[in-house]
């Protein structure tokens, strides 16, 4: 009789049926536990469109961080600073969002520390400086600090908008006497390199080599390495120039020389190969130098 039994309800668990409504139940007594914990109401800085299960669904570690640092603020990491607010747009050292009410957090016994979502769907500070969000339009870092914007070229993103955002939402905020829009939108967190399917313009590449220039001048040790580069690339370029000058201009003489002179052939073509002799000597002075300055 007990086997019996035993046998029915590991025909009943096993049905799929069963399972799904176990977990769709597990889901709603969870998200109603955590709604009854935190005080503030969510679904208020909500859009109505956002069922309440997305929320918000942060996991979040913490951090020391500083007490200028607001909730939803977009954070960074270096080595040599910490965490802190972003600064910069498209910036590829991007962390994650300070949130002040996750839905899990992991805490020290001391409770000196703040959490920072880096996964989930988290509440983050956006502008409308780089123009109004859509739903589905990645979010990343921006000037003003702690902020986010929508994307306009290919770059580090913090994540996809889960709500739009636009000339009628949150509060004016004013930023170099522009007058923007400031508030607070559900982003699905993803940190990641983005590459955008709109097409390449003259002003997207000048756009990415502000960004890029930016960035250096942020971090100093960032701008020694790209000037090393930039210097490094104008050697390279300015030896395989000269070296391509020689040759258009010797070998087609030497050509012609030895079309109307053929008793001076070898003589001419002695001063064909040291031509190409020192073309080889000028290019492999070129990478020997460039290689000395990126290794300084």
């Amino acid at each position: 009789m007990l086997k019996a039994l035993v046998n029915i309800i590991i025909k009943i668990f096993s049905q799929r049926k069963f399972q799904a409504l176990l977990i769709i139940f597990t889901i709603l007594l969870d998200q109603n536990y955590m709604r009854s914990i935190y005080s503030s109401n969510i679904n208020s800085i909500l859009p109505l469109a956002l069922p309440p299960v997305f929320a918000q669904s942060d996991i979040a570690a913490t951090y020391d961080l500083s007490e200028n640092i607001q909730n939803g603020d977009i954070l960074i990491y270096k080595p040599e600073t910490g965490i802190s607010k972003s600064i910069i747009p498209y910036d590829f050292n991007i962390f994650g969002v300070k949130q002040d009410t996750p839905i899990a957090v992991f805490r020290r016994v001391d409770k000196t520390d703040s959490a920072v979502a880096r996964s989930g769907i988290a509440q983050v500070n956006v502008t409308t400086v780089n123009g109004s969000i859509k739903t589905g339009d990645r979010i990343t870092s921006s000037q003003i600090p702690g902020f986010g914007m929508k994307t306009g070229i290919s770059g580090y993103v913090l994540g996809v908008a889960m709500s739009s955002f636009g000339d009628t939402d949150g509060q004016d905020f004013i930023f170099q006497d522009q007058k923007l829009r400031a508030g607070r939108i559900p982003v699905a967190l993803k940190i990641e390199y983005a590459e955008l399917t709109s097409p390449r313009s003259l002003n997207n590449f000048f756009s990415y080599l502000g960004t890029s220039f930016l960035q250096g001048v942020n971090d100093p040790r960032n701008l020694n390495q790209a000037i090393k580069y930039i210097f490094s690339g104008l050697i390279l370029l300015v030896a395989i120039s000269f070296s391509l000058i020689i040759l258009i201009r010797s070998i087609p003489k030497s050509i012609e020389a030895i079309g109307r002179n053929p008793l001076a052939r070898r003589t001419i073509m002695f001063s064909i190969i040291l031509n190409i002799f020192i073309v080889i000597v000028i290019t492999l002075g070129a990478i020997l130098a460039a290689f000395i300055i990126l290794r300084l």
